[in-house]
């Protein structure tokens, strides 16, 4: 005998009800032509977002706060690159230029290769400075990251980079960089380039107390402390590194897979000094090197992952999603809640006992809430697009990405008190490839992992015919509003 659990609809949104936390979700649409929200911070009592915009194959970046103030910026190969608050209410900003970049009709900076601007508001959302560097090869900033009066920025480069006079250069195709800069005036004051490596990027940076853990993606090879790391020409392993306040090395603590691995955040623990957690996503096996995998997927497939750890390299928790399909990580809040963490995915969400079929094409956003290791609950918080970015508030959580190429929000309410308990629905078997609920519902409907209809049926009664594979489906099973969802699997020949 199988158990299907009773599941509701609110606003269109399909709700996992047996879990012990709900998210009550309030749809908002921002309506314009191919854009996307790429981040939000909260500022002085006021919401800051990053747009960006594509309209008649010109694309621009907007940065709009919720009381009205906004800046505009236009130029060539424009993104944003991070944004972030300060403790008094400033806004520091990071976005990609190339050639020319103007704002309010006036000419910022110049780069003939591409090239970075790092900017600061105040808290009143003026402009205070604006610093910009002059790079010889590519380069790319991949986090912007703020404590006390400094800001880290995280990123990689070739050749060389010139930035208020002082010079940086890397060997190789492509070298990890961090820098240290100050919120008053932006100006630089420590920055270096990673260990030497034939390509390596600077994924993440955390300050964490007086240190900084650095996160470094490599390929091929990279030599760290006069030892060689190999991995292969095409797959990538990462590194987590402990620095000291300018930059000098403690500690490094190598991950491996067997296919290729990404760290993509680093966040530190709301009450434990020495405690941080890893995030992103990887195929294959994953772990710390020359020690067994925590982590394991199809090696075709891309799963998130995430791992709380000590300074001390100890691993506290971890946890991913086992799905069969490309889930990725985008965005993540951890505090005393819990863990919150959110992207999008192909096919199909495999999630404790369920499978969350995507809505849309080709991808579908997700938000899962842990509380300690354990999946509490999951939304699908809008059927096509990304959730780029997460932004707690006092009521809860403000998500943000895009659906169908439109900026999208939408708010996401803090876990409420745990739910009675709910009316179970048996499943039972009446014979090979047969089963019967144990109360009347209107229909069925088989869907396999790609999120294609397979079988359909009304009434209690379920029978699959020799057609369908053994295999893992999701069985839906309807009765008025209502919906039970439920992983299927098939063990038998046909």
């Amino acid at each position: 005998m199988r158990y299907l659990t009773f599941i509701s609809f609110l606003s269109f949104k399909l709700f996992r009800l047996y879990l012990n936390y709900v998210f009550l979700l309030f749809p908002m649409v921002i309506l314009a032509q191919k854009s996307q929200i790429d981040a939000q911070v909260l500022g002085k009592e006021q919401v800051w977002q990053a747009q960006t915009q594509a309209k008649a194959g010109q694309v621009s970046l907007s940065l709009q706060s919720s009381r009205g103030k906004s800046w505009s910026f236009e130029g060539k190969n424009l993104a944003w690159r991070g944004l972030v608050a300060g403790p008094a209410g400033q806004v520091f900003g990071a976005l990609q230029f190339q050639d020319s970049l103007w704002i309010k009709d006036s000419l910022l900076a110049q780069s003939a290769k591409q090239s970075l601007l790092i900017f600061g508001l105040d808290a009143a959302g003026n402009w205070l400075w604006g610093s910009s560097w002059l790079p010889k090869g590519s380069n790319k900033l991949y986090q912007l990251a703020q404590k006390g009066p400094y800001l880290y920025l995280s990123g990689s480069f070739n050749d060389s980079l010139l930035w208020q006079g002082q010079s940086l250069y890397g060997a190789g195709i492509s070298q990890a960089l961090w820098a240290k800069i100050a919120t008053k005036t932006g100006k630089l004051l420590a920055w270096g380039a990673g260990p030497r490596s034939r390509e390596s990027w600077g994924r993440s940076i955390l300050p964490l107390g007086k240190q900084l853990i650095w996160a470094i993606e490599y390929r091929d090879s990279l030599m760290i402390d006069q030892q060689l790391l190999f991995n292969n020409p095409v797959h990538t392993d990462f590194l987590l590194l402990q620095l000291d306040s300018l930059g000098q090395r403690k500690k490094v603590w190598p991950w491996q897979g067997v296919y290729s691995d990404r760290p993509v955040l680093l966040l530190a623990h709301s009450k434990k000094a020495d405690r941080f957690m890893v995030l992103g996503h990887f195929t294959g096996l994953l772990g710390p090197k020359s020690a067994p995998p925590l982590f394991k997927t199809a090696y075709k497939y891309y799963d998130y992952f995430w791992a709380e750890l000590d300074t001390a390299g100890q691993i506290w928790s971890k946890g991913q999603s086992s799905s069969p399909s490309n889930i990725y990580v985008q965005a993540a809040y951890w505090g005393e809640r819990g863990l919150f963490l959110g992207g999008y995915f192909q096919d199909s969400l495999q999630l404790a006992d369920s499978t969350y079929l995507a809505r849309g094409k080709p991808y579908s956003p997700y938000l899962v809430y842990y509380e300690g290791e354990q999946i509490e609950q999951v939304v699908l918080p809008w059927a096509e697009g990304r959730l780029l970015s997460i932004l707690p508030q006092p009521k809860g959580l403000r998500l943000a990405g895009e659906a169908a190429g439109l900026a999208k929000r939408e708010r996401a309410a803090w876990p409420a008190a745990k739910l009675p308990l709910l009316v179970q629905i048996d499943l039972i078997e009446e014979g090979p490839r047969v089963w019967r609920a144990a109360q009347p519902i209107d229909s069925w409907t088989l869907y396999n992992l790609r999120g294609q209809k397979v079988g359909a049926g009304e009434g209690a009664k379920i029978q699959l015919g020799p057609e369908i594979a053994a295999g893992v489906y999701s069985l839906h099973l309807q009765w008025g509003q209502n919906l039970a969802v439920e992983r299927l699997e098939i063990l038998e020949k046909r």
